[in-house]
């Protein structure tokens, strides 16, 4: 069974059409890695009087006002947060330990004074927050990087060609096979979870009950289960077959479930591969101009 497209597949003009900036620069992949190593190495380190607050401070203050419910000796919040009064926290910007300020909120007069102020000291990065993250085969800074920028990327660009092939599909026409054809493949797996489930629970998919099939396979009959997966797999067979002329590979024409899930999974591997390479080629010059 082929599933046979109409004219050509312009893939420049796909690639034209994902968003460069998307994709995290060596600087942003710098500066995560920062700040996922030291999170857990961050301290508090108090301002000196003439330190200004600015956002993301730890600040200790009290507040005063003619409505007992509003007076409070000592609170904390961090600036920027949004978990206490929003002109609060705005009027603290720019303030120092032992300012005081008078405000209005909701129409009431109070006056918070600032009676410390904290700030995140963050460390260089070392070998030991990259030990801490406890990734096999990752010892050194170095390591690190290259496996959390593969991650980023994998991470932003995957979903991008899941986009990018989507609209493949919908523009490129195809020769679709008969609906027994397509049904095939959705029978093929039923198959296979039939020996499998007679194996190791000793139930016959074909005869099970209602109430079985559900708790098996997820669906309300054998025939919902065959014909979802049939669809599915009549997606995948048509992402198989764009990935294999993209890539100027020759496609499988069998169509087993179990080996069809396996080519799949490699051709989008390789695929997405591909779709980075030129991304990170084009974002490179884009950078160099």
């Amino acid at each position: 069974m082929k599933f046979n497209y109409k004219g050509n597949i312009d893939v420049k003009k796909y690639i034209d059409s994902l968003d460069l900036s998307l994709i995290p620069d060596e600087g942003q992949i710098d500066e995560i890695m920062k700040k996922s190593l030291t999170k857990s190495f961050l301290t508090l380190k108090a301002l000196s009087k003439e330190e200004k607050i600015s956002k993301g401070d730890t600040v200790i203050f009290e507040i005063v006002s003619t409505i007992t419910k509003f007076n409070k000796p000592k609170l904390m919040l961090v600036v920027g947060n949004g978990l206490y009064d929003k002109t609060v926290e705005e009027n603290m910007i720019g303030m120092c330990t032992g300012d005081k300020r008078e405000i209005s909120i909701n129409d009431i007069p109070v006056t918070f004074t600032i009676l410390e102020v904290k700030r995140k000291d963050v460390p260089e990065i070392s070998i030991d927050m990259v030990k801490a993250q406890n990734i096999e085969n990752v010892e050194t800074i170095e390591q690190y990087r290259e496996h959390l920028k593969k991650q980023l990327m994998d991470n932003t660009i995957f979903p991008m060609v899941m986009q990018m092939v989507e609209n493949i599909m919908k523009d490129i026409p195809f020769d679709e096979p008969e609906e027994e054809e397509i049904k095939i493949l959705g029978e093929l797996e039923a198959d296979f979870f039939h020996e499998s489930f007679k194996k190791e629970k000793n139930i016959d998919l074909y005869t099970a009950k209602p109430e079985e099939i559900k708790g098996l396979l997820g669906t309300e009959s054998l025939a919902d289960f065959i014909n979802a997966r049939s669809e599915w797999y009549a997606i995948k067979a048509k992402q198989c077959i764009i990935y294999s002329k993209l890539l100027g590979i020759e496609c499988v024409d069998e169509y087993d479930p179990m080996l069809h899930y396996d080519v799949l999974s490699k051709l989008t591997m390789k695929f997405v591969e591909f779709v980075k390479n030129e991304l990170l080629r084009r974002k490179k010059e884009n950078g160099s101009n």
